[in-house]
């Protein structure tokens, strides 16, 4: 989830989205971070220093006061076997 949100920190994301990323972590920590988003939720809530939450949305607490930076496709580049 948090290297979720390291990828993602141009903007604040849907905790929906996020929550749907507890499936790559441990058996555990799905566990302890609830099985519905309005738990996942409430587990955000504990770590105020780590955490921005919103109503709906998540940013990491570092990211809090970043410009938010748009999203730009790569260039497309050509590669020559030689």
């Amino acid at each position: 989830m948090i290297t979720y949100l390291h990828w993602r920190y141009d903007v604040s994301q849907c905790l929906c989205a996020v929550a749907g990323h507890r499936s790559q972590a441990s058996p555990e920590v799905r566990h302890i971070s609830g099985q519905h988003v309005k738990e996942f939720r409430d587990f955000l809530l504990r770590y105020p220093d780590s955490f921005v939450v919103g109503e709906e949305t998540v940013v990491l607490k570092e990211w809090e006061d970043r410009e938010p930076q748009p999203f730009h496709e790569l260039e497309q580049v050509t590669f020559c076997m030689v």
